[in-house]
């Protein structure tokens, strides 16, 4: 650092110089200028090296967090990865076989968990669909096997042979197939949604009488009684297609399943805006367990063999109460008594 303070006389100006005005009078004190200079080459090197340290400190990091951050992607995805690869082996053939959870970080084990969960139901409704085929060829073909035998027989027995009987065999054989049929259809549509029910006030006491006529013939070959205790005024919303669909199956199964001339109850009351509909029957004691009874197909022996079931009617039932809003639910007490109760909703007043 260099001072220097430079003093100046006024008698040594020349008297036209226009500094010589400025100077103050004699006897007063002599103005002083100070010049302070600091040399910077030094500072400007030290900032270059500085700015030249701090850019190869950025690149430096860049490349390492660059590295680091590949090296973690991977670290991180190798788990996903596999899993994906188990994802993408799943086959039809193998929804049973859990995803393995080992080596799978705690973050994906819930995600794992739900996808075992997802494939259990999955191949679940595979076996159901697969049952459910097997079992329509099994009903198919029965009928269809009892009509061409009885055919067979018809004609071996000569064009002069009365065939009044074999025929009425056929038709019944024929018609248990397009019941059958119906109600594959109907459930079908059940299951796809399609099916849409009308908004309209459908009388409960006339749809009983309607589905008893249908099956008067049956009850007097059975010796069976039904003993009717519906309000008359109790309605339901709903179609009338569907409430004779739904009391004509529920009062089927109780005609196939009562005890030869027991009578069959069929009740009915409006509680709290619901139509409270129970059927009940007597059985011979050998049904116990009713948890399976709305599944489809599933049918008691002597319905089995009887000819008229094809174990869809109260399967059809429970889809077409929960289409209109309601309940139905099956029980059976100690004194054998079986009993179907349904909650259907009432039209608004």
């Amino acid at each position: 650092m260099r001072t220097t303070a430079t003093l100046t006389p006024a008698s040594v100006l020349p008297p036209w110089s226009e500094r010589s005005a400025r100077l103050p009078p004699p006897g007063e004190k002599h103005r002083i200028t100070w010049y302070l200079a600091i040399d910077a080459v030094s500072t400007h090197h030290d900032l270059n090296r500085l700015a030249l340290v701090l850019a190869l400190v950025w690149l430096v990091a860049t490349t390492l967090s660059a590295l680091v951050s590949m090296w973690l992607r991977r670290a991180v995805l190798r788990p996903i990865d596999r899993l994906s690869a188990l994802i993408a082996a799943i086959e039809p053939d193998n929804l049973k076989s859990p995803v393995p959870t080992t080596g799978v970080p705690d973050e994906m084990m819930v995600v794992l968990e739900r996808l075992n969960s997802a494939t259990s139901r999955l191949a679940a409704a595979f076996d159901r669909e697969r049952s459910t085929i097997a079992n329509i060829a099994h009903e198919l073909r029965t009928p269809v096997a009892g009509i061409r035998a009885t055919l067979e027989f018809a004609l071996a027995r000569g064009p002069h042979a009365s065939r009044d009987e074999d025929l009425r065999e056929c038709l019944s054989m024929t018609e248990s197939m397009q019941r059958m049929i119906i109600n594959l259809l109907t459930l079908a549509r059940l299951e796809s949604g399609q099916a849409r029910l009308p908004a309209q006030r459908v009388g409960v006491l006339e749809t009983v009488r309607e589905c008893m006529a249908l099956l008067e013939e049956r009850m007097k070959e059975r010796e069976l009684t039904v003993v009717v205790r519906v309000d008359e005024q109790l309605t339901v919303l709903g179609g009338d297609e569907h409430l004779r669909m739904i009391l004509g199956n529920v009062l089927d199964n109780a005609v196939s399943y009562a005890l030869s001339g027991q009578p069959i109850e069929v009740t009915g009351t409006a509680q709290g805006g619901w139509a409270c509909i129970e059927v009940a029957n007597a059985t011979d004691g050998r049904l116990k367990d009713v948890s399976e009874i709305f599944n489809a197909f599933w049918r008691g022996e002597e319905a089995r063999t009887s000819g008229h079931h094809c174990g869809l009617g109260l399967t059809l039932v429970q889809r077409l109460v929960r289409l209109s809003g309601g309940t139905v639910s099956a029980q059976i007490d100690g004194l054998n008594l079986f009993r179907i109760s349904l909650r259907l909703p009432v039209p608004p007043a």
